[in-house]
């Protein structure tokens, strides 16, 4: 008991030190000006170790969350904050109000998200209007839109836009006896009202199992597209069969994100050793990389035992470590640091520098388009790439040196270069043409995500900052789009608010 009460005496003499510390050094600006910011960055992160900072920032959708780490492992608490549209509950606060579109609805005023008594996330995934999360004992809770079976309870009735339907009350997603999930992805598609949404898991024995709308296939379950799972009983648990892939693979990492009615997912072999992609769904901008016009795999019609069907052909260069599907469009970092797109190009977004004037906007559907014949990104020279983000129709990468390049689309500036011109599908657009988006002077980037139209980074400060279109999503307050013109990104661009007072 005494060395307990020193303990605490002590970690509280410390935080007080710190305090007194950074406020002098925030009160010294003018001479410290930079500086003053990293130290003071510095000395919460190390010192406040109940001073909640964020851990990961996820978007999808119209929604970003943030999972936000006290950093104190006798704690442990990690919990989560979601803002954007919520018209179907996905915002998990008992009603269908938007957040973060107006003033005062940031910070203290928005509620922690109630995942059950004790309960702390693991993992998080945001899709169009559903939300799934791996908690801390190993069980997932999804919540929000339900149209589709999506949320795995056996009916349509959507949960978090009523009081009381989060917590203990949501209902766990059933994996099958004896089994664990240990990744987790939620897809929707179009960007209507209604979407047709979906969830995928990875189990601990490398099965990966999927339930919710089966449009274009998506759910790889070789059934018929108007065909749903998990929105009548019974269908779920041991009744859930694994999608079936080609050869002796485990699955082994999901996309980061599924915008469209396609899913891809990084599969091993028994020897863990030999990683390939594997997409199903719609193909019909060649965004599953088979070379082949087939316009879907995975339903009763093109089947994942078809023939023509196999793993994406990423060249015998590298192998794949991460993966990221947009609307239309996927892209794949390799294990040497260099990047690989294809499918849909109408915006840049694969990055290939091929203008309208060339026959075909698509890479992916044609003999020959894939494999070694697919072009690396080009993001500059002696650049590579960290990791690899896919909104609607834009792409983003974080580089080597811990700053951000975005290309493709850019009608709400979600390339936050200032304005509002598509980047990648002409000469001198990419490579060391291809501006930084600026995120703050002397600012580098730990992480980011990506929705459909907007972006947001975790900075090297435990800042996040969010970009592009916005109907709350961005967390600022209102309801203007970000990054489209000049003098709003930068410092000019706010961080997002997240426990302190609006």
């Amino acid at each position: 008991m005494k060395k307990i009460f020193i303990s605490i005496f002590y970690l509280s003499f410390l935080k007080i030190s710190a305090i007194v510390l950074t406020l002098f050094l925030m009160n010294c600006s003018a001479f410290f000006h930079k500086e003053e910011d990293d130290l003071t960055a510095f000395l919460l992160r190390l010192f406040l170790i109940d001073q909640n900072s964020p851990s990961t920032v996820v978007a999808g959708g119209s929604n970003t969350c943030v999972i936000l780490d006290d950093r104190n492992p006798a704690t442990a608490t990690h919990k989560i904050k979601c803002w954007g549209l919520n018209d179907a509950g996905q915002l998990g606060l008992g009603d269908t109000l938007p957040r973060g579109d107006n003033a005062g609805e940031m910070g203290n005023a928005l509620p922690y998200i109630d995942l059950g008594t004790g309960r702390t996330i693991k993992k998080l995934s945001v899709g169009r209007g559903h939300i799934c999360a791996i908690l801390d004992n190993h069980s997932v809770k999804c919540w929000g839109g339900n149209n589709n079976g999506e949320l795995g309870r056996g009916d349509t009735a959507s949960i978090g836009d009523n009081p009381g339907e989060m917590g203990d009350s949501i209902t766990l997603i059933d994996p099958g006896t004896g089994r664990s999930i240990v990744d987790i992805l939620t897809s929707a598609y179009p960007p209507i009202a209604v979407p047709n949404r979906s969830s995928y898991a990875i189990l601990d024995n490398g099965s990966l199992i999927s339930w919710g709308g089966n449009e274009s296939g998506k759910l790889g379950q070789n059934i018929s597209t108007v065909e749903n799972i998990g929105d009548v009983g019974g269908e779920m648990g041991v009744s859930l069969s694994p999608v079936s892939v080609p050869g002796t693979f485990m699955s082994k990492k999901l996309a980061k994100s599924a915008h469209g009615n396609f899913v891809c997912s990084i599969w091993s072999d028994s020897s863990g050793l030999i990683n390939q992609v594997f997409c199903w769904g719609d193909n019909f901008f060649g965004q599953l990389g088979l070379e082949s016009s087939t316009s879907t795999f995975g339903d009763s019609t093109s089947t994942l035992s078809d023939p023509a069907y196999n793993y994406t052909n990423l060249g015998t260069v590298g192998y794949p470590v991460e993966i990221a599907a947009g609307a239309g469009h996927a892209c794949s970092l390799l294990n040497n640091g260099y990047v690989k797109c294809w499918g849909n190009n109408d915006n840049g977004q694969l990055g290939l520098e091929l203008p309208a004037s060339v026959p075909t906007l698509r890479i992916g559907d044609g003999i020959n388009e894939m494999g070694n014949n697919l072009p690396y990104v080009n993001l500059g020279i002696g650049r590579t790439v960290k990791s690899i983000h896919t909104g609607y129709n834009h792409t983003c990468a974080i580089l080597d040196n811990n700053r951000i390049k975005c290309w493709g689309a850019n009608n709400f500036g979600q390339l936050g270069l200032g304005h509002n011109t598509a980047l990648g599908n002409n000469t001198a657009e990419m490579g060391d043409y291809l501006p930084y988006v600026d995120l703050g002077y002397g600012r580098t980037v730990i992480s980011m995500t990506s929705g459909w139209n907007h972006n947001c980074a975790v900075l090297d400060n435990m800042q996040i900052k969010c970009w592009g279109v916005n109907s709350g999503q961005l967390g600022l307050g209102h309801t203007n789009n970000i990054g489209d013109n000049p003098g709003e990104m930068g410092d000019n661009l706010p961080p997002v608010k997240l426990l302190l007072d609006p």
